[in-house]
Order: C-alpha cells, then structure tokens, then sequence
C-alpha cells in the first residue's frame, strides 16, 4: 500500500474516532463521507463510553479495516463475574435459574455475537471471555467436563449458554397416533435411550414424533431417574429455562446413546445431548397429549448414521423406519 493511502485511512479513522453521535448518524457518516460504493461488511452496537460504537467495515480499494473503539469487546461487554465452584454448588435450583436468567438478559447481545461468530452450539463464559466451546450441541459439557473447565481457571465455575433459538425450535401441532381426541392421534416412534456409563443401562421409549421440532428428544426426567438411566440433579450441575406453547419448563442437558431399530431389525444409534425436563407433569408438553412420556425431534433421524427413512402410514397409524 502506498504511504498518501496510509496516511488517508488514519487521517478518516481520527475523524471518525472524533464523532460521539447515535449509531445512525454514525453509520451514515462511514457509507456516505467514506464509502459510498462500499458496503458495511459486519458492525456490533453496543453503549461505550462517550456513546461511541464499535463498526467494522472496508474499502475494497484500501483493504483496511476500521475499528472504531479500541476497548476489548469480550471484556467491555459481558457483565457478570464468575463463582466460585463452592459458591454455585450451595445454590439451590431457584437461584441457579435466576442466576441464568439474569445473565442472559444482562448480556444476551453479546451472547448471540458470539454464537454467531464461532458458530457455536454452546459456549462456557469464564471473566467475560469464552473459555471453550463447541459447534456441537451433542458435546454439551457434563459433569467431568465443568469440573475439569473449573480446575483449568482456577476453580470458577464456568457460565454455560446454548443457542436455543437454533436447536430448542418446536412448531409442534396436534396431529396424529397417540390419541389426542377420538378422530386424531400423534405419530410416534420408538427410541432407544442408552446411558454412557461403564455399565450401560437401556431403555426403550415410545416417543411422540415431531418434524416440526429441531431438538433430539425431550424427555421426562423423573422417569430416567426411575429407570436408573439418570441421578437427580447434583450441585454443580445447571439447570436451563425455555418456553413452549407459551409456558415456561425447566431442564437438565444430559448425554445419551440414542438408538432406532429399523424394519429390518438393523439398530442404528448415536450421541446425543437431549433434554430432561423437570415436573414433566406439570410441563407444556402434556398440554396435547396427558400420556406422553417423550417428544422425539427431527435431528435424531438426521444425525443418525445411514440416515433412516421415516414413513409415516396415515392409514394404519403407524410409522416404519428403514
């Protein structure tokens, strides 16, 4: 790049820097003073001292990025500071789920950048930076895990947020073979829930069947627990708020093996993160259908490996795989 080009580009970032005005203007000021032709590749609002805003953009004749605030994003935007391991263990569920909810809502822009930018699945947060992460829902970090992330950092207990808006999504509908009313039932199907421990444990499950709903699976935690798959909660672990049917539940993300058994008899399974939901009694999932037990989302069949064929027969209320 030549010397006039250098000394333009930080005369324009020392204009820039001068301007303390909305996002707006300021974002004005950058397309139409600076780069009339030029688009705003990516930009991050957020209130800064002296109302500045961090842009980020370039000219494709200069190829120089501007970065109009020099205070570090991960430091200068999430609010919160870690507990202790100790601490959080001596929480009970009620102030564990505050504690999450008022973190989200504190930092929930900065969250989302962050799933965005790494595409994360999930990412643990430890003094206001992403310690580790994953773009895989299904290595959602248990137990051993947060341990070990506590070790690592001097034993602060790890902040953990997961994308729901891309993996919690449920358009569920009242539709066919578990009976719901005399003329409609749910389809179904039926899954394998295997444990990881050394002594493995398996049940099977009849789950209803939703295209619509983009998780692995939902099940009741109790019943896990009933049937040894599953402990009750322990104190490091981390209890999780979502909505559906506009109602609120309330679960624990644990590690499964979860299997189908074709028509043929061939047992396909994988690794899954599924969600063990609390008081499933008393959840949003037994508004449609009082007897169910599990709802059972599109991704077990897409990660499954060779994908099965689903075939849902209307006719005789029944669903094969193969």
């Amino acid at each position: 790049m030549e010397k006039g080009n250098k000394t333009k580009a930080y005369r324009k970032r020392k204009e820039i820097l001068e301007y303390s005005m909305s996002s707006w203007w300021l974002m004005r000021l950058i397309k139409e003073k600076y780069f009339p032709d030029q688009e705003i590749l990516t930009y991050c609002f957020g209130k800064l001292p002296h109302w500045k805003y961090i842009i980020y953009c370039e000219s494709s004749e200069l190829r120089i990025p501007y970065r109009l605030c020099e205070e570090d994003e991960e430091e200068s935007r999430f609010v919160g500071k870690n507990l202790t391991l100790e601490e959080y263990s001596s929480l009970n569920e009620k102030e564990k789920l505050k504690l999450q909810s008022d973190l989200w809502k504190d930092n929930k822009e900065w969250i989302e950048s962050k799933f965005r930018k790494l595409k994360a699945a999930w990412i643990a947060v430890i003094d206001g930076k992403v310690a580790t992460f994953s773009e895989d829902i299904d290595d959602f970090p248990q137990r051993s895990k947060i341990l070990e992330i506590c070790e690592e950092h001097n034993g602060k207990f790890p902040f953990i947020f997961e994308d729901k808006e891309r993996f919690l999504s449920i358009e569920e509908s009242s539709s066919s073979w578990s009976r719901v009313s005399p003329d409609d039932n749910y389809p179904t199907a039926e899954i394998q829930v295997i444990s990881l421990e050394p002594k493995s444990k398996s049940i099977t499950i009849t789950a209803d069947f939703d295209t619509g709903c983009g998780e692995s699976l939902y099940v009741d935690m109790s019943y896990l627990i009933s049937e040894g798959l599953t402990s009750r909660p322990y104190p490091e672990d981390r209890p999780e708020e979502h909505k559906h049917l506009n109602a609120h539940f309330f679960y624990y993300r644990r590690n499964f093996f979860l299997g189908v058994v074709s028509e043929m008899g061939k047992v396909l399974k994988a690794k899954f993160s599924i969600l063990c939901v609390r008081d499933w009694g008393n959840s949003p999932f037994v508004k449609i259908n009082k007897e169910r037990r599990a709802l059972v989302g599109r991704r077990l069949f897409q990660k499954l490996n060779p994908s099965p064929n689903v075939l849902l027969k209307f006719g005789d209320k029944k669903t094969e795989i193969y």
